[in-house]
């Protein structure tokens, strides 16, 4: 809190009592940076290398270290599960509620795989479209036309949607049972059928 304070001016003169302030990381490497540099890290290995269960409980570590639950809701002793190892291992969390580098390059993969040229990018509030054509991109060049508050990005043609859940770790993505197998072998994730429910993290 005193932190927060100190480093934001209009934060000083409120009277901030049971409240927590969730600040960014300045070290936290540019996406340029990851791109050029970084390796990506499954889930699930985090979770086999770790007394996690499983990516439930991964899920509730992640979102408690955002202030997304009520206090009696959180897991603290999964956090520092979490924490621990990855801290151990040097290994960067991706930011919640936004598509992170690796999932975009995995998406710009998918639309190439499927020849998806035309690709739509639309923001949280709907309020900016973007029509793109993948055959004038490169990979990077793709990944950096999308910024943080873009939630949805589909093909032309809406055979394909990727979209964010806000607050959450992770994507949904909408194909039809011809492009499953596909999605299955390149994304870390599960098939969600007619009984899964939003709540599946509980």
């Amino acid at each position: 809190m005193e932190q927060a304070k100190a480093e934001t001016k209009e934060l000083k003169s409120l009277k901030l009592e049971n409240v927590e302030i969730f600040t960014s990381n300045k070290d936290y490497p540019k996406e340029k940076e990851i791109y050029e540099n970084g390796v990506l890290i499954k889930w699930k290995e985090i979770v086999s290398n770790t007394e996690l269960s499983d990516s439930i409980e991964l899920n509730r570590a992640l979102k408690t270290s955002i202030g997304a639950y009520k206090k009696k809701l959180e897991r603290q002793d999964l956090l520092k599960t979490l924490n621990d190892y990855t801290d151990l291992e040097k290994i960067w969390h991706p930011s919640e509620g936004g598509f992170d580098l690796f999932t975009k390059k995995k998406i710009y993969q998918a639309f190439k795989n499927f020849n998806k040229d035309i690709i739509i990018i639309v923001d949280e509030f709907f309020e900016n479209t973007v029509e793109l054509d993948l055959t004038k991109l490169s990979e990077y060049e793709f990944i950096d036309k999308i910024d943080y508050k873009d939630y949805y990005i589909y093909s032309s043609d809406r055979e394909i949607l990727f979209t964010i859940e806000w607050d959450s770790y992770f994507c949904l993505v909408a194909v039809d049972k011809n492009k499953i197998e596909y999605i299955e072998n390149h994304f870390e994730g599960f098939i969600a059928d007619e009984k899964t429910t939003h709540l599946w993290d509980w």
